[in-house]
């Protein structure tokens, strides 16, 4: 099974462990991933600044992906809304086809809206292309812990176009870390935003909200947290140092691993395969480094 792979930019420059841990699980279950040819930005950051800039770096990703003519993989949750939503709007508004070929026709590619790209996130590949039966057939070593589940806001949200999970119950997550041998419920917080959007502007708000979603998952009795957003594992598991500051609460304390780390653990590999060692969080309270 091959999919043109699309890491986006803080996969590849701050949160390599994801990619580690991306490259080292999926070959094991059969799926083939074919990088584009180059990475640049998806746009995201200017969705809210500039729409004609923003839809004409997720179009040039886009276009560059059609050209290896299978489904697209995009782990980042910021960059699969911003493909997502570039080729919903292109679909949409033809005219708005005609502009961005314009500009690519610089680079001699362009989007073809007869060809439209199967999008996948790292949650919905495992999830509706693998099936958890698959996932099942590869565990070593079942997980044993309690996970709290953080799906992360864009995954899941606007629902004008197909998303990864339902928006209001979304259960995928939940099953696949069950199927790893771990035990995931429903908690109240699980679908309240990290506030990575604002790190920017008020990083210390986004360290309150952050570090408010930690003392509960704790308080209500999980072992750990697991991510499947970058964004949201550099604030969750990056940032505790800085969480405790800002809140003045030491005990504010707890791993948190990215989803393709567990799976990884669960088919029995070894931890620094998956780039657990570069984890900031807490991790060495499950897993031995």
């Amino acid at each position: 099974m091959k999919y043109t792979t699309y890491w986006g930019c803080m996969i590849t420059t701050i949160e390599y462990a994801y990619e580690i841990s991306v490259r080292e699980t999926f070959p094991r279950l059969g799926v083939e991933l074919v990088d584009l040819d180059w990475n640049a930005c998806c746009g995201y950051p200017l969705m809210q600044v500039n729409l004609r800039i923003w839809l004409y770096l997720a179009s040039r990703i886009l276009a560059a992906a059609q050209e290896k003519d299978n489904p697209l993989f995009v782990p980042c949750n910021g960059c699969h809304i911003s493909l997502c939503e570039a080729q919903h709007l292109l679909l949409k508004h033809p005219e708005l086809v005609g502009w961005v070929n314009g500009l690519l026709s610089e680079e001699d590619i362009e989007f073809n809206p007869q060809k439209p790209l199967k999008i996948l996130h790292t949650i919905d590949l495992l999830y509706d292309e693998l099936g958890l039966d698959r996932i099942k057939s590869v565990v070593k070593k079942p997980l044993g812990f309690k996970l709290a589940c953080h799906y992360g806001c864009h995954i899941l949200r606007p629902t004008e176009y197909p998303r990864v999970d339902d928006a209001e119950n979304p259960v995928k997550m939940e099953e696949i870390i069950r199927a790893l041998g771990g035990e995931a419920e429903d908690y109240p917080e699980r679908l309240e935003c990290c506030g990575a959007g604002a790190n920017l502007v008020e990083p210390e708000a986004v360290a309150a909200l952050s570090g408010w979603k930690l003392k509960a998952v704790k308080a209500r009795g999980f072992d750990a947290m697991v991510t499947s957003c970058p964004a949201c594992q550099n604030n969750y598991d990056t940032k505790q140092d800085m969480i405790r500051q800002v809140t003045k609460d030491p005990e504010i304390s707890l791993p948190v691993f990215y989803l393709t780390q567990l799976l990884g653990l669960a088919m029995g590999i070894e931890p620094r395969k998956l780039g657990i060692d570069l984890n900031k969080s807490p991790v060495e309270e499950l897993v031995d480094l």
